[in-house]
């Protein structure tokens, strides 16, 4: 037990103290989201739309998360993160509450790519935030701090929004949602102050990378556009776990939506746990390609427990599990790879395109994952996962040869 109180302290020592007051606000923000996980479940359940109309709705999202985040990047380089976060949280609490007022399919179409514009505007600014917080040589830990304060909050989130839909109605998620971003966005502007972007490297970190030369363009750094392509994938075979693994749970599994609320809320509480320690014990290996593949392999695994295992809780469990240890392993890492990447005149674009990868998932995925359940059944589209997450693995593999 001593040994385990250790691992956890050194785990998070050493830290600044603005990377503490970060992790805080997102921890305020990630405690009210509640709309995100449910979207989907609340278009097909509330509203009546079909998977293909709730797919052309989280796709909208993901859209909107492709054009805030690069508006985000641009803008981070321009004004600076500081001003990019603060906005972002207030602007986009305001439109979460306003969401519970549009039903009308249309309307919804536009209204959540302009929320989702606004809201993952955030998410690049935060990248850099990061660089500039965090002290030389603890980017990776200070990376997973504000994950664990992410995952925290979205342990409680979820769980407490899936109590609040099945008992008071889903425009408390709405509500909660939009209002615990405005004040995340005050406490944000009252304790944390503009600094500049943390340039310096580590020994160690000069001897793990290879320092990029100064490119007029993202699109000359070859290995970083693989890298890319490969986040991409993975994050289409990621995405399912908050667009079409809650219906499936719904549909297929007759769970409620406080029991799909506290499976959802399990991921976030097991990388709340475990992943600060997991990164500490191997934030200081050279490679951090082979972490990210490992975790892009386990990623791939959980659907394999849907083909695998007979229907009910026990499989849900395993592949949240399976898919939980994978996304510590490649996001926190997967990070800090590509903060590696960027020199002091180029953070905020490509920091911006590495989100981006991520946005495009979504909007991939969303319309991918329902289109495929819904002609051809969801044993169809585990399968095109796991082939997926196999060619995410073969790509890094591809890239880890490529840097040697």
């Amino acid at each position: 037990m001593n040994s385990v109180v250790q691992l956890y302290y050194k785990s998070f020592v050493g830290l600044s103290k603005p990377i503490w007051l970060l992790s805080m606000v997102t921890l305020i923000n990630r405690t009210g989201a509640m709309v995100i996980p449910f979207l989907a479940v609340y278009l097909t359940q509330v509203l009546h739309f079909t998977k293909g109309e709730t797919g052309i709705i989280i796709t909208m999202f993901g859209l909107g998360s492709l054009a805030g985040t690069r508006l985000g990047g641009y803008l981070t380089d321009k004004v600076g993160y500081y001003h990019v976060q603060f906005w972002s949280l207030i602007l986009s609490g305001v439109l979460f509450i306003i969401l519970d007022y549009v039903h009308d399919f249309w309307p919804l179409v536009g209204y959540i790519f302009v929320l989702s514009t606004i809201a993952e505007s955030y998410r690049p600014a935060v990248m850099v935030a990061v660089s500039a917080y965090s002290k030389t040589g603890n980017v990776t830990r200070s990376f997973g701090l504000l994950r664990f304060a992410i995952n925290l909050g979205f342990s409680a989130g979820p769980a407490l929004g899936g109590l609040l839909a099945a008992r008071l109605g889903y425009s408390w998620l709405f509500w909660v949602d939009g209002i615990t971003c405005i004040i995340a966005g005050i406490v944000f502007r009252l304790t944390l102050k503009e600094m500049a972007v943390n340039t310096a490297t580590t020994e160690s970190e000069k001897t793990s990378m290879h320092l990029p030369p100064e490119r007029t363009s993202i699109f000359q750094d070859k290995k970083y556009l693989l890298f890319l392509g490969a986040s991409v994938i993975s994050a289409i075979v990621f995405a399912q776990f908050i667009s079409v693994i809650p219906v499936f749970f719904k549909e297929e599994l007759l769970f409620s939506e406080a029991t799909i609320g506290l499976l959802i809320a399990s991921n976030g509480l097991m990388i709340a746990f475990f992943e600060m320690p997991l990164v500490y014990k191997l934030e200081h290996r050279k490679n951090l390609l082979q972490i990210v593949l490992v975790g892009y392999a386990l990623i791939g695994l959980c659907y394999v427990c849907f083909l695998g295992l007979p229907k009910g809780l026990f499989m849900a469990s395993a592949a949240i599990v399976m898919i939980t240890v994978g996304e510590m392993l490649c996001f926190p890492f997967g990070n800090t790879y590509a903060l590696q990447q960027t020199n002091s005149h180029n953070k905020g674009k490509y920091m911006a395109f590495y989100a981006m990868s991520f946005s495009l998932a979504h909007v991939i995925a969303p319309s991918f994952g329902f289109q495929v359940a819904e002609h051809f059944g969801y044993p169809v589209l585990w399968m095109l996962l796991i082939i997926l997450a196999i060619l995410s693995c073969w790509a890094i593999i591809v890239l880890e040869k490529k840097s040697k």
